[in-house]
């Protein structure tokens, strides 16, 4: 039983299909999945169990400062409308590396 089937079905708690898994994990059941198995004609039913709930804070996106001139209002207003985040101070615009790389600003990053 150690071959794994093609994904037919990814069902949520409370879909049909799912009744009898319900009653047996209760609360703990994420998803129930089918799989395929056609040289064998068989079909394999796999349960996810939330086993583990801790609190978890996201670690902070890497950013940036680029060096956008006044006068190019068009890549001003799209890295604003993307939340970018003008620092008066440094005359720099502070975004995600993501975007900067998205929008090739590369070469304008400050060092």
């Amino acid at each position: 039983m150690n071959e794994l089937g093609t994904v037919g079905q990814t069902m949520k708690p409370g879909q049909k299909g799912t009744v009898k898994w319900k009653k047996r994990f209760g609360e703990k059941l994420a998803l129930v999945r089918y799989r395929y198995l056609p040289n064998s004609k068989k079909r394999q039913t796999t349960v996810e169990l939330l086993v583990e709930e801790t609190t978890w804070i996201p670690p902070r996106e890497q950013t940036v400062l680029v060096d956008i001139k006044w006068e190019e209002i068009d890549l001003r207003n799209q890295i604003k409308h993307a939340g970018g985040r003008w620092i008066p101070e440094l005359k720099r615009w502070e975004i995600s590396k993501d975007l900067a790389k998205r929008h090739g600003l590369q070469n304008r990053l400050d060092k």
